[in-house]
């Protein structure tokens, strides 16, 4: 097997030294210095999965994990690295890691800080284990374990190395913002990003001049001499400039807030359904290439491309209960999801405009008719303010969105549309107190039950 080639960009220090854990400390101890650097282990295609962007893309890799460490994290030493069993292979023995030294507010800055820096492009941000889901991890807790100038630590590879694991050792940094730099300039690293000549760049080490962006220009590639100084150099995987910009979007594809989101009209949860039941909704957020899969109890029956979901269950479904999912996902490979529970009987096989009251077909209700629950309502969704219950949808207040004689309330940062005879403008029926109306407006079938990581943390 091929060796790792360690760049120790640093005060020299023992690799061998990487094995224990770091103290826990009750604040971010710190300070700066400007010898600070890090450490870039350059692994081989047996000790990871390299990627090109469109292998990047179709494997629907787009998430970045930053691990908090809450009640200590363990790292295990390993020759593949794998950052959804712990597995990294630039460690030297097992590991522990304290959780992060600072507040709640302090993580809250910092993961804010985190996605300032990566807006651009299409990565998704948590700080929520994702499990089996393919991830980049930063460890953004503890103490170097290769000396005090020794910042973070990174797998590189001439792609994007897959489900790796870096470190950002938030003891050793002095606030919220360097350390936030620190993340984004390793995950560059697993993202085939070289060190850059450029004070603006999170790619570099130099420093004084502000916030740091990725900038959208060919830099120069950098390295440290010797002598320690700081210099230009050719790039490790050819050439002698690199855009860090266009190399993530190329990976990632652009953000433009345009994660997918998955609308689901039809069916309803807890519907009851006859074998070949409407399955009707939409999608927004995309960005074009998108793929959209249907599945019952977990097993995929359809999939077909397009934005517009208006298609039927399968046929043969067994009456009784069963778990409807439906999945879209972009170009990206950026995903949302959806699941009802439903029944099937066989007694009932209705038109799509109708439901099953388990002895007949009945039309569903339109916006402002009387329901009982979201299964009787055409989009699924119904309301309750005190001793009312009516078929609703969303909708934005001043705009001429509702039918059938509703008018849009404002509810929270939306609306939604209600049979009423007063709204005075004022977000409330003439029935009863605009507070009354806050506190009992009871969504009764909530259509989406999203699957989806961080995004949203």
């Amino acid at each position: 097997m091929k060796q790792s080639f360690l760049v120790v960009f640093t005060i020299l220090a023992s690799f061998a030294g990487a094995l224990e854990a770091a103290p826990n400390h009750s604040s971010l101890p710190g300070e700066y210095h400007p010898e600070h650097r890090d450490v870039v282990v350059q692994l081989n295609d047996d000790q990871a999965e390299i990627l090109s962007p469109e292998e990047a893309q179709a494997t629907g890799y787009y998430l970045l994990y930053v691990n908090r460490c809450e009640g200590g994290e363990t790292i295990s030493s390993a020759g593949f690295e794998d950052s959804r069993t712990n597995s990294s292979t630039i460690i030297s023995r097992t590991t522990t890691f304290p959780a992060y030294p600072g507040s709640d507010a302090s993580w809250s800055l910092l993961m804010s800080e985190v996605r300032s820096i990566l807006t651009p492009f299409g990565i998704e941000i948590t700080d929520q284990d994702p499990g089996a889901t393919p991830h980049t991890e930063i460890i953004a807790c503890g103490q170097s374990f290769l000396g005090p100038s020794v910042l973070g630590v990174a797998p590189f590879g001439c792609g994007l190395i897959a489900n790796a694991i870096g470190y950002a050792f938030a003891e050793e940094h002095f606030n919220e913002r360097q350390l936030a730099e620190t993340i984004a300039h390793e995950a560059g690293h697993t993202w085939t990003l070289n060190h850059l000549y450029e004070c603006a760049d999170p790619m570099t080490y130099l420093n004084g001049c502000g916030d740091k962006a990725f900038q959208d220009t060919a830099l120069s590639c950098a390295g440290v001499a010797q002598n320690g100084a700081w210099r230009v150099e050719a790039c490790t995987c050819g050439g002698n400039t690199q855009n860090s910009y266009q190399t993530l979007l190329g990976f990632f594809g652009p953000n433009n807030n345009s994660f997918p989101v998955l609308s689901l009209q039809q069916p309803a949860n807890n519907a009851l359904l006859g074998p070949g039941f409407a399955i009707v909704g939409s999608s927004s957020g995309t960005n074009g290439g998108e793929a959209t899969e249907i599945y019952i109890d977990d097993v995929l029956k359809l999939r077909f491309a397009g934005t517009t979901i208006d298609s039927t269950g399968p046929d043969d479904i067994a009456d009784g209960p069963h778990l409807l999912k439906v999945i879209i996902t972009d170009q990206y490979g950026r995903s949302d999801e959806v699941e009802r529970s439903i029944v099937i009987s066989s007694a009932c096989q209705c038109e799509s405009n109708e439901y099953c009251d388990g002895e007949q077909c009945l039309p569903f209700g339109q916006v402002g008719d009387t329901c009982t629950d979201g299964a009787t309502c055409q989009g699924g969704l119904c309301a309750q303010d005190g001793d009312s219950s009516q078929c609703t949808a969303a909708c934005t207040p001043g705009a001429d969105q509702c039918t059938n004689g509703t008018e849009c309330l404002a509810v929270g940062e939306g609306g939604l549309c209600w049979q009423t005879e007063d709204t005075s403008g004022c977000g409330c029926q003439s029935s009863g107190s605009g507070a009354s109306f806050w506190a009992l407006l009871l969504l009764l079938a909530i259509l989406s039950q999203r699957k989806s990581w961080f995004r949203r943390a």
